[in-house]
């Protein structure tokens, strides 16, 4: 008997902490930036859904082009920027995350990318990126996944410890802002090693972290020295250039 009572309790105790560590991260989801509705958008489709947006026309695309959120921002916060891409002629998709952390579910990309290779088996290559935190995930998902995309784009982001990308046949583009203060360039140098050789590093000299997206001033960042169409701008064509 004392020994079901000591299951019971334990029992309950984990029942407990996995409530709890539910709620907690609803609550903490709960506070994110929002997406601002002055957004410059080109004039190209973009179909938005309740957690996810495609943007551009996907029958006449160059190629395919997946993007992670950052942390606790909301998805739609990068049309802007994957609108001008997509401009270009390439079929651009971000992805809504649970509570916006892309940590939560890496592998958000599978579906799509599976009903997208069956709707539009034109779309011979893939790519996949994403900034700050989504960057790491969707390099995680990649290196997991050999064989299944050309590229990763990395915004102010980088490879996790277990995550190499030598030897996956992956292109790789780095971009991120010389005023950035919320970037940890701490792990990005300590994990460098994790880029394949040949990877193509860009620093924007005056750009900060914020303004990859449309969801205003990020705490903890720098004031950028150029223009949030300037950062935006340059990213897009450097990410169309990579994938040319």
């Amino acid at each position: 008997m004392i020994i079901f009572k000591i299951l019971k309790v334990i029992l309950e105790v984990i029942l407990f902490l996995v409530v709890f560590m539910f709620v907690a991260t609803a609550i903490y989801g709960l506070f994110y930036y929002h997406t601002q509705k002055d957004m410059k958008l080109e004039n190209v489709k973009i179909k938005k859904n309740r957690t996810y947006c495609e943007i551009g026309d996907p029958e006449t695309a160059k190629a395919g082009f997946i993007f992670y959120p950052g942390g606790k921002v909301g998805f739609d916060s990068y049309n802007e920027l994957l609108s001008k891409i997509a401009k270009e002629g390439y079929f651009c998709v971000v992805m809504g995350m649970p509570v916006n952390l892309a940590v939560l579910h890496p592998s958000r990309a599978d579906k799509f990318l599976k009903k997208y290779k069956e709707l539009y088996p034109n779309i011979e290559n893939w790519y996949i990126g994403g900034h700050s935190l989504g960057g790491t995930i969707a390099c995680k998902h990649a290196v997991a996944r050999p064989n299944t995309y050309k590229g990763v784009v990395f915004l102010a982001a980088y490879p996790d410890k277990n995550d190499d990308m030598n030897g996956t046949g992956m292109k790789v583009l780095s971009m991120y802002g010389s005023k950035d203060n919320v970037f940890n360039m701490g792990r990005y140098t300590e994990y460098h090693h994790n880029f394949p050789e040949d990877f193509e590093e860009i620093i924007i000299e005056g750009a900060n972290h914020g303004q990859f997206g449309n969801y205003g001033f990020q705490k903890g960042d720098n004031e950028a020295d150029i223009s949030h169409e300037e950062q935006i701008g340059f990213t897009a064509k450097k990410i169309v250039e990579f994938m040319n």
